[in-house]
């Protein structure tokens, strides 16, 4: 289960994955993420963030924090049946194609 910020406790369900990108021209690289799903999903956005590996250092980007949480508008715009979990998939492909948030 996982506490927010306002000390409630719920069960999340957990999809450990990886994203596949693109970079250097045919180079194929994926950036490790994990997404936690709430009880009221899909009528509330993913909650996501970046899963580095030990040889991987978290580069902070204007869609990854500190923490490694993922900020996408897509998520922040979130409204069910519009969204789902392909689009953001595809989302994250192509802006993680464009500023690769891991080195």
């Amino acid at each position: 289960s996982a506490v927010f910020t306002d000390g409630r406790a719920e069960q999340l369900l957990t999809i450990n994955g990886a994203v596949p990108i693109n970079s250097s021209g045919r180079v194929r690289h994926s950036v490790p993420i994990a997404l936690y799903l709430r009880k009221n999903f899909p009528l509330s956005a993913p909650i996501c963030f970046i899963s580095p590996e030990e040889n991987q250092e978290l580069l902070t980007t204007g869609m990854v924090d500190s923490n490694c949480r993922i900020s996408l508008s897509y998520l922040e715009d979130w409204k069910w049946p519009g969204s789902d979990l392909r689009s953001l998939f595809e989302i994250m492909i192509v802006e993680f194609s464009s500023e690769i948030p891991l080195i």
